[in-house]
């Protein structure tokens, strides 16, 4: 790193350049959409899980969810031992909080993925659970709904 910064600041003297007109990439984030803040830190396409966001709550996130434990953007069901689950495994969250939800649907998605295998299935699992796609098969509405968007 230090030498990185060296040959940064050599660069800056040879050309010219001060180094306050260097662009810094530490604003960039607030620039950035709470799905792609989550695409960073996950791996979830920012597609997806905006997708997903659509299809759940249609972007809103106070939501009225057909299941009262249905919560937030993500719809993220929120029964004591699946929030249990996901907070020892990545985190304490609040599923009211859309950059928080947005993390752990991407974190959920990567889930579903590794043990599904296919993007649509992992999708379909959102909704569905993982035992839900294997069990029934995929919901192909839930997956239509979250691609169109």
């Amino acid at each position: 790193m230090k030498r990185l910064s060296l040959i940064l600041l050599a660069t800056l003297f040879v050309v010219g350049c001060k180094p306050a007109t260097v662009p810094t990439l530490a604003k960039a984030p607030d620039r950035l959409s709470i799905y792609e803040k989550a695409e960073i830190s996950t791996g979830t396409s920012s597609a997806i899980l905006k997708g997903i966001a659509y299809a759940e709550s249609s972007y809103r996130a106070g939501a009225a969810h057909p299941d009262p434990l249905d919560r937030g953007l993500f719809g993220l069901h929120e029964s004591e031992a699946y929030h249990l689950e996901r907070a020892t495994k990545w985190g304490e969250y609040d599923a009211d909080n859309p950059q928080e939800a947005a993390i752990i649907a991407g974190m959920l998605f990567q889930e579903n993925l590794r043990i599904l295998g296919r993007e649509d299935l992992a999708i379909a699992a959102h909704y569905q659970g993982p035992t839900g796609v294997k069990k029934r098969g995929p919901c192909q509405w839930y997956i239509d709904r979250v691609r169109s968007e």
